[in-house]
């Protein structure tokens, strides 16, 4: 008999994240940072990710205007 997988299940491609980015941060901002995304029930990742999407949305059309 097989032993059962461990770990966890293997991510659709469509939800993979290609590239990494690395930043360097105070302690204080990261932990502002994970406190935002605690607050709002995020991921670190997902709520850097989501907060630099908008951003970049808006600096796009202010700098199309």
């Amino acid at each position: 008999m097989k032993a059962p997988r461990r770990g966890r299940p293997p991510k659709d491609p469509a939800d993979r994240h290609e590239e990494r980015l690395q930043i360097r941060a105070q302690t204080d901002e990261k932990e502002e940072f994970e406190l935002a995304a605690k607050a709002v029930g995020m991921t670190l990742s997902d709520w850097i990710r989501q907060r630099l999407k908008a951003c970049a949305k808006r600096d796009i059309r202010r700098a199309k205007s």
